[in-house]
Parts: structure tokens; C-alpha cells; sequence
């Protein structure tokens, strides 16, 4: 099911290449999930140019090659490769954060969970699982791609396959775009009021929405204070993100 699923993005990447020719990073691959599979899995929209600064850290095709010209003799090596994120040693920490600090691992860290170690308990998914040369957001089309029925139907798929235990949504854009999304409440986190996250389920699949984005340093919530006068800088270091991730975790086990 791996390989059919990287033939199915790679088919995908070359469609969209073809549409929009200035949109992906030409050498980048498809990465259709980071991580070994684990119980918990967070979900953010695309993954970063970046992830491909490094030659080793995934496989990369040459930048005029057909993506399923490339997935004929390298979809496995990167489904293995993929496996082994976190792993490596040779993750992107920018969004990730390294082990115990802060971004992405700090917050989850405080809802009691880790994407490195031997206790580690969860992986990640982006939505579109393609690198854009620009960040989503400058790109022009992150409602048509968000909207676009390849895409939500081989997110589905992928959640189909992985079959998390939990899942854990970033951003109010993500939250809007997924398919399968029921919400039953809304609400802020109490000591940091300018993060709101939600309860309810993704595809069938208990889930949490966080209205947020860590690895970003809540870069969306701008630069006033909040309702209780802490400013919203404040909100990306790596105590506030475990206090956080913690609150969080706390205000669903009471709802539970």
C-alpha cells in the first residue's frame, strides 16, 4: 500500500507541475508522512523547501524528471526513508524543534508526547504533501490546492492506511481545508486566551484542532498582548508551548 501511495502522489506532482509550472520545488519528492507510525499523529500543510537542503535527508529527483518517471526506481528507498525521520538525526528542527526544546516538540512535549527517544509516541502528516518554492501562504494558490479533490482524497487515504489512535490538526487553515472534520466544541486555552483548540474527530478518528501553529512561534497571532496583558511573543518559548500543550491535553481529559 506504501508504493500505491507514492504512485498515486507522484501522479499528482506531475499534474500539478503541469498546471502550475512555478509551484513545487522541482527536486523534491513526495513526503507522504514523517516518522515511524505511532499512535498520535500531528497534521500541518505542506512540508518545507527547506526539508531538502540536505542531499541525505530525503531522496530528491534530478529537477526535469516526471515524479513517476523517479517513483519507478526510488519509491521505496524514500518510503524507508520516511520511516526513519526523527530517527536520523537529520530532521528539520526550524519547525520540529530538537528533542525536549521548543517548536512543534515543545508543545507536544507538554500534552505528554515526543517525536524523538525510545518513549516517542508521535509522527507527522503535512496535507499537501508537496515542497513549494515559496511558503503556502505565498504562493497564491493555497485555497485552490487546499480545495483540490486529488488532494483531500490522498490525505484520506494516507489516514486510511496509518490509522492513528489520535490526531493533532495545526491551523485554522488546515482545520478548514481537511476532509472529514466534526467538531463538537471550540474553546481558548485558559492562561494563553489568543489560542483557541477544538475536540471532536478527522475521518472517524478521535482528533484535537489546534487553532495555532508552534512551529511557526504563533508567528499568526501578531505582536499585541493578550486578554490577561502577556504578549503574544511570549507564546513561542519553550515554556509557554509546554504549558500549553499541557493545558490542552488537561481541558480534554476533563471533557472526556
Amino acid at each position: 500500500m506504501e508504493r500505491e501511495l507514492m504512485d498515486e502522489a507522484a501522479q499528482l506532482q506531475d499534474r500539478l507541475t503541469e498546471i502550475y509550472p512555478e509551484l513545487l520545488l522541482p527536486q523534491a519528492v513526495p513526503l507522504l508522512w514523517l516518522g515511524p507510525v505511532r499512535p498520535v499523529l500531528t497534521v500541518g500543510v505542506n512540508p518545507s523547501p527547506r526539508d531538502f537542503d540536505k542531499a541525505n535527508r530525503f531522496p530528491q529527483k534530478h529537477t526535469n524528471q516526471k515524479a513517476v518517471d523517479w517513483a519507478k526506481t526510488e519509491a521505496e528507498q524514500a518510503v524507508r526513508k520516511l520511516n526513519e525521520y526523527f530517527l536520523s538525526g537529520n530532521v528539520y528542527t526550524n519547525w520540529f524543534g530538537k528533542k525536549n526544546g521548543a517548536k512543534m516538540e515543545g508543545f507536544m512535549n507538554g500534552a505528554g508526547y515526543s517525536y524523538y527517544g525510545d518513549s516517542a509516541s508521535v509522527y507527522h502528516l503535512d496535507y499537501v504533501p508537496f515542497a513549494t518554492k515559496k511558503r503556502m501562504g505565498a504562493t497564491g494558490l493555497k485555497e485552490a490546492l487546499f480545495q483540490l479533490e486529488e488532494i483531500r482524497a490522498l490525505f484520506q487515504k494516507r489516514i486510511d492506511w496509518l490509522k492513528p489512535s489520535q490526531i493533532w490538526v495545526f491551523g485554522a487553515d488546515v482545520i478548514q481545508a481537511l476532509p472529514g472534520v466534526n467538531q463538537e466544541r471550540v474553546q481558548q486555552v485558559s492562561d494563553y486566551p489568543a489560542v483557541s483548540f477544538g475536540t471532536g474527530s478527522l475521518c472517524g478518528i478521535s482528533a484535537v484542532f489546534v487553532y495555532a501553529k508552534p512551529g511557526e512561534q504563533f508567528l499568526g497571532l501578531g505582536s499585541a498582548a493578550d486578554s490577561n496583558g502577556r504578549h503574544h511573543g511570549s507564546y513561542g518559548s519553550r515554556s509557554s508551548l509546554r504549558e500549553i500543550g499541557a493545558l490542552i491535553s488537561r481541558e480534554i481529559e476533563r471533557l472526556d
